[in-house]
């Protein structure tokens, strides 16, 4: 791993270093922007160890092109390895904070109009109990190969990240599915799909 020698391990440690810097040299690591414990007009919270195991990520300031690690709110735990795209990051802390979530069920998005209690009430049903309640992730099809990106703070309870999963082979999706009381928000044919959006590691 690169870096400096004299920093910290663990997320919340390293980000702490990272603020009490005055001039912030090149490579240090702190938690990416938007990221929990780092969310975007709280620069300055208290940042304390969380009682329980929560995903975020860490980036390395003034680096190109970007490297990241997996990391955890809740201990010192980091990936063994730098990745060159922040959902490959994520996927790892979520390998450490959730294990499982690679297998669970991919649901289309939260419908951007209509009832969306129904449509929390149906996805709540189909994850473990509690799921959310600990911080766990929602996976959501994303056609888009572009659209990649581990969206945090948008799982249902606003604790865990939206991560994002391909639709099942041969299967045609619809990005957003005409609302309705009944219908399920779950992909059909689950046993069929990509668990999730497989990047080249870099």
């Amino acid at each position: 791993m690169t870096g400096h020698d004299s920093e910290p391990r663990g997320a919340i440690a390293r980000h702490l270093h990272y603020r009490s810097l005055t001039h912030r040299p090149t490579g240090v690591w702190a938690i990416y922007i938007t990221h929990p414990g780092n969310v975007l007009g709280q620069a300055h919270a208290p940042l304390v160890p969380a009682e329980e195991h929560l995903p975020t990520v860490l980036f390395q300031s003034g680096v190109s092109p970007r490297r990241f690690l997996g990391a955890c709110l809740g201990c010192t735990w980091e990936s063994e390895r730098e990745f060159g795209h922040v959902l490959l990051a994520v996927e790892a802390a979520h390998d450490h904070t959730h294990p499982g979530w690679r297998a669970l069920p991919a649901v289309h998005p939260r419908p951007k109009s209509g009832p969306a209690k129904q449509w929390i009430r149906q996805v709540t049903a189909a994850y473990p109990a509690g799921w959310f309640a600990r911080g766990g992730p929602i996976l959501t099809i994303r056609a888009d190969r572009a659209d990649r990106m581990p969206l945090p703070h948008r799982a249902p309870g606003g604790r865990g990240y939206d991560l994002p999963a391909l639709p099942p082979a041969h299967a045609s999706v619809p990005a957003t599915p005409a609302p309705s009381p009944t219908a399920s928000p779950l992909i059909p044919a689950l046993e069929g799909r990509t668990p999730h959006a497989r990047l080249h590691a870099a």
